[in-house]
């Protein structure tokens, strides 16, 4: 394969341009990147999460509306993400369902979560949360002097519901961790069998990418530079992640 400076093989373009005859390795290899993408998305929640509680902790040193609008953020967009990862389908990415790994306990935070989303995030409404609390809640009153006064409430003081999140996207890392070690070892261990003939055959060769192309010098820098074991948080312009795993023979 190409040893050039700079170059890798882009495993995601591999799959798009093999054969029908090599179906079983782009299925696998589609499945790993679902995998792996899922997992993203609940490391996101639970970083997120911590984030939200860290605000909390320290919301009476900064400007009240810039607390109160960090906390919406952080809440919203981590619940967003769990529920993307553990229950929403989508047409560009497969959903794994890991209901059948967790206890009632986390059933329970699981449901929530979904149901907070789907109800108050994604969609509008109240997103009901306990018997008398809710994210969102608005009102129309006609108060003295006959004036119509209008209130809406964005809930974002719940450490409750915070903590829900964080214990229930940690959990769900877990989980998710092992599916991907699965589907990871199944991709390795196809190449290692017939990695040879991919090779002799040249279908990797509309795959070879520049890697600072594909994700950016200087995210690509970082990669090569830093350990090929772990996960590390990354930032460029935005924000990314990498993480490294076992090696083909």
């Amino acid at each position: 394969m190409d040893d050039s400076p700079g170059k890798t093989l882009d495993l995601k373009v591999l799959a798009e341009t093999l054969p029908e005859s090599w179906s079983k390795l782009r299925q696998l290899i589609v499945d790993l990147t679902a995998v792996h993408s899922a997992h993203t998305d609940l490391t996101l929640a639970a970083d997120l999460a911590e984030r939200l509680l860290q605000v909390h902790q320290a919301r009476d040193k900064m400007p009240r509306q810039f607390a109160a609008d960090a906390a919406i953020a952080f809440l919203w967009t981590a619940i967003t993400c769990y529920a993307r990862a553990t229950k929403s389908g989508s047409k560009h990415r497969k959903t794994f369902d890991i209901r059948r790994f967790m206890d009632a306990e986390e059933l329970e935070r699981h449901d929530l979560i979904c149901a907070l989303r789907d109800d108050a995030i994604a969609h509008y409404g109240p997103g009901k949360f306990e018997a008398d609390g809710s994210l969102r809640s608005d009102h129309i009153f006609l108060v003295k002097g006959g004036q119509i006064f209008f209130a809406s409430r964005n809930l974002t003081g719940s450490l409750a519901v915070a903590d829900k999140v964080r214990v229930q996207a940690q959990r769900a890392l877990i989980v998710m961790q092992r599916l991907h070690e699965e589907k990871e070892s199944a991709v390795v261990d196809y190449l290692n069998e017939h990695g040879d003939e991919l090779v002799r055959l040249g279908f990797w060769k509309p795959a070879v990418v520049d890697l600072a192309e594909a994700i950016g010098a200087e995210m690509a820098a970082e990669i090569m530079e830093g350990p090929r074991v772990g996960r590390r948080r990354l930032s460029d312009d935005g924000s990314g992640g990498v993480r490294g795993g076992p090696g083909v023979k």
